[in-house]
Protein backbone atom coordinates (compact mmCIF):
# COMPACT_ATOMS: atom_id res chain seq x y z
CA UNK A 1 0.00 0.00 0.00
CA UNK A 2 1.20 2.95 -0.53
CA UNK A 3 1.87 6.30 1.29
CA UNK A 4 -0.01 9.21 0.73
CA UNK A 5 2.76 12.34 0.76
CA UNK A 6 2.56 14.97 3.91
CA UNK A 7 0.37 17.38 3.12
CA UNK A 8 -1.18 20.51 5.82
CA UNK A 9 -4.43 18.37 6.32
CA UNK A 10 -2.47 14.99 6.15
CA UNK A 11 0.25 15.57 8.99
CA UNK A 12 2.45 12.46 10.45
CA UNK A 13 0.71 12.30 14.22
CA UNK A 14 2.87 11.50 16.98
CA UNK A 15 1.59 8.84 18.96
CA UNK A 16 2.18 9.59 23.15
CA UNK A 17 4.74 7.77 24.52
CA UNK A 18 3.03 4.38 26.57
CA UNK A 19 2.64 4.83 30.31
CA UNK A 20 3.68 2.81 32.67
CA UNK A 21 1.13 0.45 34.71
CA UNK A 22 1.18 2.03 38.17
CA UNK A 23 1.24 -1.90 39.44
CA UNK A 24 2.02 -5.01 38.20
CA UNK A 25 -0.62 -7.35 37.37
CA UNK A 26 0.35 -10.98 37.21
CA UNK A 27 -1.83 -12.42 34.42
CA UNK A 28 -2.58 -16.26 34.59
CA UNK A 29 -3.52 -18.35 32.05
CA UNK A 30 -5.83 -20.66 33.90
CA UNK A 31 -6.55 -20.39 37.66
CA UNK A 32 -4.69 -22.93 39.79
CA UNK A 33 -6.78 -25.33 42.53
CA UNK A 34 -5.33 -22.87 45.49
CA UNK A 35 -6.59 -19.79 43.46
CA UNK A 36 -9.83 -21.12 43.60
CA UNK A 37 -9.38 -22.27 47.29
CA UNK A 38 -8.37 -18.97 48.29
CA UNK A 39 -10.99 -17.26 46.34
CA UNK A 40 -13.58 -19.26 47.88
CA UNK A 41 -12.20 -18.80 51.78
CA UNK A 42 -11.73 -15.09 50.81
CA UNK A 43 -15.58 -14.89 50.19
CA UNK A 44 -16.79 -17.11 52.54
CA UNK A 45 -15.19 -15.07 55.23
CA UNK A 46 -16.69 -11.98 53.59
CA UNK A 47 -20.23 -13.76 53.93
CA UNK A 48 -20.18 -14.48 57.41
CA UNK A 49 -18.60 -10.40 58.02
CA UNK A 50 -21.61 -9.19 55.96
CA UNK A 51 -23.75 -11.59 58.19
CA UNK A 52 -22.95 -10.17 60.86
CA UNK A 53 -24.96 -7.79 62.84
CA UNK A 54 -25.02 -4.19 62.89
CA UNK A 55 -24.92 -2.94 66.32
CA UNK A 56 -25.29 0.88 66.81
CA UNK A 57 -21.97 2.29 68.40
CA UNK A 58 -21.54 4.61 71.79
CA UNK A 59 -23.10 7.99 71.19
CA UNK A 60 -19.91 10.20 70.19
CA UNK A 61 -18.87 7.41 67.31
CA UNK A 62 -21.83 8.85 65.35
CA UNK A 63 -20.87 12.84 65.64
CA UNK A 64 -17.11 11.79 65.18
CA UNK A 65 -15.36 11.83 61.21
CA UNK A 66 -12.88 8.94 60.54
CA UNK A 67 -10.20 11.42 60.87
CA UNK A 68 -10.85 12.28 64.40
CA UNK A 69 -11.50 8.55 65.37
CA UNK A 70 -7.93 8.23 63.61
CA UNK A 71 -6.40 10.33 66.05
CA UNK A 72 -8.40 8.62 68.83
CA UNK A 73 -6.76 5.02 67.86
CA UNK A 74 -3.16 7.14 67.81
CA UNK A 75 -3.26 8.74 70.91
CA UNK A 76 -4.08 5.46 72.40
CA UNK A 77 -1.04 3.64 70.68
CA UNK A 78 1.49 6.47 71.10
CA UNK A 79 0.45 8.52 74.10
CA UNK A 80 0.25 12.03 74.68
CA UNK A 81 1.48 14.08 71.56
CA UNK A 82 2.02 17.92 70.61
CA UNK A 83 0.02 19.47 68.60
CA UNK A 84 2.35 19.74 65.73
CA UNK A 85 3.09 16.35 65.41
CA UNK A 86 -0.64 15.63 64.83
CA UNK A 87 -0.37 18.42 62.09
CA UNK A 88 2.08 16.93 60.71
CA UNK A 89 0.25 13.30 60.85
CA UNK A 90 -3.03 14.60 59.69
CA UNK A 91 -0.67 16.65 57.16
CA UNK A 92 -2.55 19.87 58.52
CA UNK A 93 -1.90 23.01 59.64
CA UNK A 94 -1.31 24.25 63.11
CA UNK A 95 -4.65 26.70 62.91
CA UNK A 96 -6.27 23.23 61.10
CA UNK A 97 -5.05 21.11 63.64
CA UNK A 98 -6.16 22.90 66.29
CA UNK A 99 -9.84 23.03 65.02
CA UNK A 100 -9.86 19.34 64.24
CA UNK A 101 -8.61 18.31 67.70
CA UNK A 102 -11.61 20.63 69.29
CA UNK A 103 -14.04 19.28 67.88
CA UNK A 104 -12.81 15.78 69.22
CA UNK A 105 -12.17 17.73 72.60
CA UNK A 106 -15.73 18.68 72.88
CA UNK A 107 -16.84 15.02 73.22
CA UNK A 108 -14.57 14.82 75.87
CA UNK A 109 -12.27 12.72 74.68
CA UNK A 110 -9.27 13.79 74.24
CA UNK A 111 -7.87 16.99 76.42
CA UNK A 112 -5.39 19.57 75.18
CA UNK A 113 -2.98 20.51 77.61
CA UNK A 114 0.81 22.40 77.97
CA UNK A 115 3.67 20.47 78.91
CA UNK A 116 5.69 21.19 82.25
CA UNK A 117 8.70 21.11 80.97
CA UNK A 118 7.89 23.72 78.05
CA UNK A 119 4.44 25.86 78.80
CA UNK A 120 4.76 26.60 74.59
CA UNK A 121 4.19 22.64 73.78
CA UNK A 122 0.55 21.78 73.85
CA UNK A 123 -0.01 18.44 73.65
CA UNK A 124 -3.05 16.29 73.41
CA UNK A 125 -4.13 12.93 75.23
CA UNK A 126 -6.94 10.64 75.68
CA UNK A 127 -9.10 11.41 78.34
CA UNK A 128 -10.62 8.30 80.47
CA UNK A 129 -13.65 9.09 78.64
CA UNK A 130 -12.03 8.93 74.99
CA UNK A 131 -10.34 5.26 76.57
CA UNK A 132 -13.73 3.91 77.36
CA UNK A 133 -15.33 5.09 74.29
CA UNK A 134 -12.68 3.16 72.16
CA UNK A 135 -12.39 0.38 74.57
CA UNK A 136 -16.49 0.05 73.80
CA UNK A 137 -16.03 0.05 70.03
CA UNK A 138 -13.76 -2.42 70.34
CA UNK A 139 -15.93 -4.47 72.17
CA UNK A 140 -18.40 -4.11 69.78
CA UNK A 141 -16.35 -5.87 67.21
CA UNK A 142 -14.75 -8.41 69.72
CA UNK A 143 -18.14 -9.85 70.87
CA UNK A 144 -19.72 -9.88 66.98
CA UNK A 145 -16.49 -11.70 66.24
CA UNK A 146 -16.97 -14.26 69.16
CA UNK A 147 -20.50 -14.82 68.21
CA UNK A 148 -19.81 -15.28 65.02
CA UNK A 149 -17.25 -18.02 65.32
CA UNK A 150 -18.59 -19.37 68.30
CA UNK A 151 -20.16 -21.71 65.73
CA UNK A 152 -16.71 -23.66 65.06
CA UNK A 153 -16.64 -26.93 67.33
CA UNK A 154 -13.84 -27.07 69.76
CA UNK A 155 -11.41 -28.75 67.35
CA UNK A 156 -12.57 -26.66 64.72
CA UNK A 157 -11.38 -23.79 66.66
CA UNK A 158 -8.59 -24.62 68.02
CA UNK A 159 -7.15 -25.15 64.29
CA UNK A 160 -9.08 -21.88 62.74
CA UNK A 161 -7.01 -20.18 65.95
CA UNK A 162 -3.48 -22.02 64.55
CA UNK A 163 -4.18 -21.10 60.86
CA UNK A 164 -4.97 -17.38 61.92
CA UNK A 165 -1.73 -17.37 63.96
CA UNK A 166 0.29 -18.85 60.84
CA UNK A 167 -1.35 -15.15 58.74
CA UNK A 168 -0.60 -12.55 61.30
CA UNK A 169 2.98 -14.20 61.42
CA UNK A 170 3.06 -13.94 57.77
CA UNK A 171 2.12 -10.41 57.79
CA UNK A 172 4.20 -9.44 60.67
CA UNK A 173 7.32 -10.66 58.75
CA UNK A 174 5.99 -9.17 55.35
CA UNK A 175 5.73 -5.76 57.68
Amino acid sequence: MAELPATPERRPTRSAPASKPLVAIKVRTAPTEDDELLTSATNQLLAVFHGMPRQVPPAPARDITLGQLRLLFLLRREGSLPMGRIAEVFDLTPAASTGFVARVERHGLVERRHRSDDRRVVETALTDTGRHFLDELSGIRIDTIRRAISALQRSDLAEFDRLLGIIRDHQERRA
